[in-house]
């Protein structure tokens, strides 16, 4: 499938990004900080600045404001749908000590046993095997290692059954029956924080890192978008009958890595784990059949892989392609949304989440839809769902690039960047956010 792929050149889509102008710190206030607001010219004065139609209007025209995150009731039209992503950060990095007296750092990634899915393997008990990455000195297959803290009698084994350069498949086992692998991590973990945060993680990260809405455990990074949301601005939108509706995926630290390859076809997209609501879905339909002016907005790119991720599901639905509804089944591959929108007349995002809705209540008998998605948006990629992405602003060479310009196209992400950085935005995670419309 990768011959249906666009050819994409990514210094294209690079920029500088000045070390100063990374966010170290979050704001006191998590709604103070700057958005900025982009948009074709005619859609940005109609649904925000309240004026009639322009005769003289070009579809070209690209308009950016600037504007506080405190703004987004007023940035919003009535009765719109606001998909947030819920997940929770886990404190995955664990200190254990070697029996030379060494140290060393083992980074929880995703669980093996005794499930793929983070919000059973942290409700394990005495055992579970985790895929993770360590830093320190070299580490052998076989290796264990412990950890006793003052406040935490219990002892935690660490023993490497697999290792692959950095990664390793690492069994965690502890006495005490009694705490469950959540607890233990939750007292002796660190939360982590992104690797261009250049400084150790504090308490007060523990709180700013996560949205006011996280909730299910899983994540090894925060979805900062939602990172500026209060529950005023909750409030606010309900005024307007903004709907907020919630999924789950689950972010790995591919979401930081930057693509290294020359030819974009031989980077490997990141696997993420997602999770949905049937009932959830419903709201979407009955959202995209009557949705005239309204705006269907995801907050952050995880958010938006997730809902067009929904979208190509239903596309496999009906083509008769078969798979179990479960966490650890691969669903959709990081080409195959190119090669569907080359070879196939598909069917309109009404029709494609019907097709899940019906698979899931009639075939799985299901009150969720589990998956995995590999989606890789990059410009070319036609979308069907999202037409309003909230999002902050991300690291040079990364592939959150290249979907905010598949999002808004390439000159237009180029004026949005050059902007941000000529009006001090902050960046990166804890850095100032857009509202982007298509």
């Amino acid at each position: 499938m990768k011959e249906f792929f666009p050819n994409i050149v990514l210094e294209d889509y690079l920029y500088k990004l000045p070390k100063e102008r990374i966010a170290l710190y979050p704001l006191y206030d998590r709604s103070s900080s700057k958005m900025l607001v982009a948009g074709n010219k005619y859609l940005i004065e109609k649904l925000i600045l309240q004026k009639k139609e322009n005769k003289n209007f070009q579809s070209s025209d690209f308009k950016i404001l600037h504007k506080h995150f405190n703004d987004l009731p007023d940035l919003v039209t009535e009765e719109s749908l606001i998909f947030i992503n819920d997940t929770k950060v886990i404190p995955a990095r664990l200190l254990f000590r070697k029996v030379t007296g060494g140290t060393v750092e083992i980074f929880c990634l995703e669980p093996i046993f005794p499930s793929t899915d983070p919000l059973v393997a942290l409700q394990a008990e005495k055992k579970t095997i985790w895929k993770c990455l360590y830093s320190g000195r070299k580490v052998n297959q076989g290796a264990s290692f412990n950890i006793i803290t003052d406040d935490f009698l219990t002892t935690v084994n660490a023993v490497v059954l697999n290792k692959n350069g950095k990664e390793l498949v690492v069994e965690f086992s502890w006495e005490n029956s009694k705490d469950k692998f959540i607890n233990i991590i939750n007292k002796i973990g660190n939360i982590p924080l992104p690797p261009y945060i250049s400084r150790n993680t504090e308490q007060s990260d523990y709180k700013t890192y996560q949205t006011v809405y996280a909730n299910s455990v899983g994540s090894v990074a925060s979805p900062t978008a939602g990172l500026h949301f209060t529950e005023d601005i909750f409030k606010e939108l309900a005024k307007k009958n903004v709907k907020i509706e919630k999924l789950t995926l689950h972010i790995g630290l591919g979401t930081f890595s930057t693509i290294e390859s020359q030819n974009i076809t031989d980077h490997i997209m990141h696997s993420e784990i997602f999770s949905v609501k049937l009932q959830t879905l419903k709201t979407l339909l009955n959202f995209l059949e009557n949705k005239n002016e309204r705006r269907l907005i995801a907050v952050g790119t995880t958010s938006l892989r997730a809902l067009e991720t929904f979208y190509w599901a239903g596309v496999k639905i009906g083509l008769g392609k078969k798979f179990k509804n479960e966490v650890n089944n691969l669903i959709l591959n990081q080409f195959e949304a190119y090669y569907y929108q080359k070879n196939l007349n598909l069917p309109d995002p009404v029709d494609s989440i019907n097709m899940l809705i019906d698979f899931l209540e009639s075939k799985q008998k299901t009150n969720n839809f589990f998956g995995r998605t590999e989606l890789f948006i990059v410009p070319g990629y036609e979308f069907k769902i999202v037409d309003t992405l909230i999002t902050n602003f991300h690291l040079p060479g990364s592939t959150l690039i290249l979907l905010v310009a598949a999002f808004v196209g390439k000159e237009n992400f180029h004026r949005i960047y050059g902007e941000a950085l000529k009006n001090n935005y902050r960046f990166l995670s804890y850095g100032d956010s857009s509202i982007l419309f298509r």
